[in-house]
């Protein structure tokens, strides 16, 4: 399966806010923190969605203040947690989401920009044969 950003926007955005928690994977009431709905459960939080999330958010902020609070011994863990618990705008599901939503942005506009060059390179050629 390939987790990509897409997979993990349309992952959270149905789950309703009252679905949410903090401090817990699962808090017995029917909440999940965010690696909750994605599958991990206590004693076993490593699953390959969350290590996939981890990673993608990592790669898009490498320097988030996450390893400051949380010491894990396997440093892909440590923004999940920090987002869905630590930071204090919003709810957890919009902070993750939030997260998410500034990947995509960035992504399309890398996407947009190579778009451009490749127009522009295309048109040069262009002129070049006329």
């Amino acid at each position: 399966m390939n987790y990509d950003i897409d997979y993990f926007i349309k992952h959270f955005e149905p789950i309703k806010e009252e679905k949410w928690c903090i401090g817990d994977i699962d808090n017995g009431q029917g909440q999940y923190c965010t690696m909750g709905h994605l599958g991990a459960i206590h004693g076993r939080y490593k699953n390959e969605k969350v290590l996939a999330l981890s990673r993608l958010l990592r790669s898009h902020f490498p320097d988030h203040p996450a390893d400051i609070i949380f010491s894990a011994s396997d440093i892909w863990d440590t923004i999940v947690p920090y987002i869905n618990d630590i930071e204090h705008e919003g709810t957890p599901k919009s902070r993750i989401l939030d997260y998410l939503y500034q990947i995509k942005d960035a992504e399309n506009a890398v996407s947009l920009v190579n778009e451009i060059i490749k127009n522009r390179e295309t048109n040069s050629q262009l002129l070049l044969t006329h």
